[in-house]
């Protein structure tokens, strides 16, 4: 997606690509992520549909944020 592109016009490819460059720097919880590119503009329903999708391939797992938020704390 360049600078231009508006994002409420955004095809699944573009909110996967954002979702998974978020998702290479730390681990989110799925509302968290989805708040996040809600922000962003991204229509709800492509969100929804992208967050289902990585949850479908491991790339997106509340059990995972959960670990990891607790390891963090517990440091």
């Amino acid at each position: 997606m360049t600078a231009a592109t508006d994002p409420a016009d955004a095809n699944p490819a573009d909110v996967r690509a954002v979702a998974v460059r978020l998702l290479a720097r730390r681990e989110y919880a799925r509302q968290e992520l989805g708040r996040r590119l809600t922000r962003r503009g991204f229509p709800e329903a492509v969100v929804e549909t992208v967050l289902e999708a990585l949850v479908a391939e491991g790339l997106l797992s509340d059990e995972r944020f959960a670990e990891s938020f607790v390891r963090a704390k517990a440091d």
